[in-house]
């Protein structure tokens, strides 16, 4: 029997309360709109399912005390010498904020990709400060929920980075152009990214620990959504960060409105 969306829709069990939504004006239901399937998306599917399937036997052929992960495939000059942009920005209250801006460790056909953007919060209490790198979500607008939360930490006491991912919010070109992305249906494109993600945090490692105002023994690196995928993956790469943390890392957010235990039904 083939899979279909109706045999998949049809095996819940009848006494199961089917959740409630609203019909918007163009005639889709919120459900339908959050389940939209994009040829992205399928080929995404896919691709994981491979590695899982895959992964399994590579791991059970593989010597025990080999690398699973080519740790050559994260390095990079760290002593290269590279110049850094610091311009104020805003002020949040006692909180300064300053844009940065630095070359990205990975040169690609995009000039305006390969120039790092971030932003730095200083609480107004005397340094050093512990510094958190923080990952922002997938294709931000705006930015909002990641300088809220970075205004936060430095009310806290600490200092925060807020770092622009490769081909996201300034940093993607424009006028798009398809599979140029993040998160791309082409592999290999998605891949040398991800590295560059994790590359250009390196770097924002490496000048955060040179400040006078940062305690380079404490610094960690927290990530919100696709933030909260890298966020690890930057920790397990580079031991300078001590703390991590994730927030909804990879989560599909439609499956929590929906299915979740707590919402299902409402």
């Amino acid at each position: 029997m083939h899979w279909c969306p109706i045999i998949k829709q049809t095996r819940r069990s009848v006494n199961t309360p089917q959740p409630r939504v609203k019909e918007g004006r163009s005639g889709y239901t919120k459900k339908t709109i959050f389940r939209v399937e994009t040829p992205i998306k399928r080929r995404l599917s896919l691709a994981v399912f491979f590695a899982l399937l895959f992964c399994p036997l590579a791991l059970s052929s593989a010597s025990s005390n080999r690398p699973f992960v080519d740790p050559n495939f994260y390095a990079y000059d760290s002593k290269a010498h590279f110049d850094v942009k610091v311009v104020p920005y805003a002020k949040l209250g006692t909180i300064s904020v300053a844009q940065v801006s630095f070359p990205s460790p990975v040169v690609t056909p995009y000039p305006v990709n390969n120039t790092v953007t971030g932003f730095l919060f200083l609480p107004s209490t005397p340094g050093p400060y512990p510094a958190m790198l923080v990952e922002h979500e997938w294709l931000p607008v705006k930015l909002e929920n990641e300088f809220r939360m970075c205004r936060r930490i430095a009310e806290g006491g600490m200092a925060a980075f807020l770092i622009v991912q490769p081909y996201s919010y300034n940093r993607r070109p424009l006028p798009r152009i398809p599979d140029v992305e993040l998160l791309s249906a082409d592999v290999p494109q998605m891949v040398g990214a991800v590295r560059q993600a994790v590359l250009d945090a390196r770097r924002a490692f490496d000048w955060l620990s040179t400040r006078p105002d940062i305690d380079p023994g404490r610094i960690g690196v927290a990530g919100i959504s696709l933030g909260g995928i890298f966020a690890p993956l930057i920790a397990g790469v580079d031991h300078r960060a001590k703390v991590l943390v994730t927030i909804v890392g990879g989560v599909d957010v439609s499956d929590i409105v929906f299915d979740s235990p707590i919402t299902y039904g409402i």
